[in-house]
């Protein structure tokens, strides 16, 4: 099992190396695709806080790639109600999406569309359980 484990976190890590080498081509940093990518996904905005949650990037990361990303115009960060903050794309963040985030996103249902249906719903069920057994270990700690 010891070689099966090590195998695994050969593959995630590898998967990681290759989105951040996508990036790199692509012309932006791993962390900007990181919020292209989740910005697409949530329809072109999303609550800054929705950006920590679902990239798993610290907080002063992603402010800052947020900062240099509305330096350039391409968001807006528009204050909601309490401490909540919304991160909008511009015209030129929706251009910018549309060369990053959507060429990944591409990528990921032409892989994920080549695989029969059986085979995708075994995927995500077996990561699913992963995840949680992985997030219940840890709560234990």
């Amino acid at each position: 099992m010891e070689a099966e484990i090590n195998e695994l976190n050969n593959i995630l890590t590898t998967i990681d190396s290759v989105y951040r080498d996508a990036a790199a081509k692509l012309g932006v940093t791993d962390t900007e695709m990181n919020i292209l990518y989740v910005i697409h996904w949530e329809g072109g905005s999303c609550n800054q806080s929705c950006l920590y949650k679902k990239t798993g990037v610290t907080r002063s990361t992603i402010n800052s790639s947020l900062h240099k990303m509305q330096e350039r115009g391409e968001i807006e960060l528009v204050r909601g109600e309490g401490r909540n903050v919304r991160v909008v794309l511009t015209e030129s963040g929706k251009a910018l999406s549309g060369k990053t985030a959507s060429v990944i996103v591409g990528f990921e249902e032409d892989i994920f569309g080549s695989w029969p249906q059986q085979d995708r719903q075994n995927f995500l069920q077996l990561n699913r359980r992963y995840l949680e057994q992985l997030k219940g270990k840890v709560s234990e700690l």
